[in-house]
């Protein structure tokens, strides 16, 4: 079916709705569970202490307590619980990347299914890329705008976070290195960058993302076009 002119009106309800639940969303991460999970560091050091008066509480030495070795343990101890948490802090991370961007990629596929009627199985079978292409189509060049490459980022990463060695992954070791650890920076981890276990996942990954979400919902034009599109 050929459509001779068609309109797709984001107006001020579409806006302040996605921008009000994203806000929802991001809030709840960064101000709720990521301070859960934020001074792992000083948990670790607590674990420590703890470990090194309960080491040393001990009896049975027959020629005094061996502080080298009470100290080893008490350090051993203190590094598994900062190894524990950080895997827990990571997770939780990635878990809120990747609700991030499906949050976006929903909310901009029901408006493009609801205002381009029939074309709804269509615009969910979109990847990223697609997606793009599509606002292209519809006289939207989103790669022209400056927040562009941290969405770009974004998709790559909630793929490599859902999905880890892949496609994604190495599209996103090559274009952002400085989104992996250092091998020296991980314990027993292969050369840096060969796998997707390395991918450093931080809250400021978080806050680059969203602040890009934002802005893109920010700047969604008030109406788009299809004329002549078939």
């Amino acid at each position: 079916m050929t459509v001779d002119s068609l309109y797709l009106h984001f107006c001020k309800f579409n806006r302040a709705y996605v921008l009000g639940q994203t806000q929802v969303y991001v809030g709840a991460f960064r101000d709720r569970l990521f301070p859960v999970v934020g001074n792992i560091e000083a948990e670790a050091e607590k674990a420590t202490q703890k470990a090194w008066e309960e080491i040393g509480s001990r009896q049975g030495y027959e020629e005094g307590p061996d502080f080298g070795d009470m100290a080893e343990q008490a350090q051993d101890i203190g590094i598994q619980v900062y190894e524990d948490l950080d895997f827990i802090r990571s997770q939780l991370i990635g878990l809120g990347i990747a609700g991030l961007f499906h949050l976006w990629e929903r909310f901009l596929k029901e408006f493009l299914s609801r205002e381009l009627r029939g074309n709804a199985q269509e615009i969910q079978k979109l990847n990223f890329l697609g997606i793009v292409e599509k606002l292209g189509e519809l006289g939207w060049n989103l790669e022209s705008e400056p927040y562009y490459s941290e969405l770009e980022d974004l998709s790559l990463f909630s793929n490599t976070v859902k999905h880890g060695d892949g496609p994604s992954f190495k599209k996103l070791l090559e274009k952002r290195p400085d989104f992996f650890w250092p091998e020296a920076m991980k314990f027993e981890m292969p050369k840096a960058g060969t796998r997707a276990e390395n991918l450093r996942v931080e809250p400021a990954q978080f806050d680059l993302f969203s602040n890009a979400v934002f802005a893109f919902w920010k700047c969604f034009p008030e109406q788009l076009n299809n004329e002549g599109k078939e």
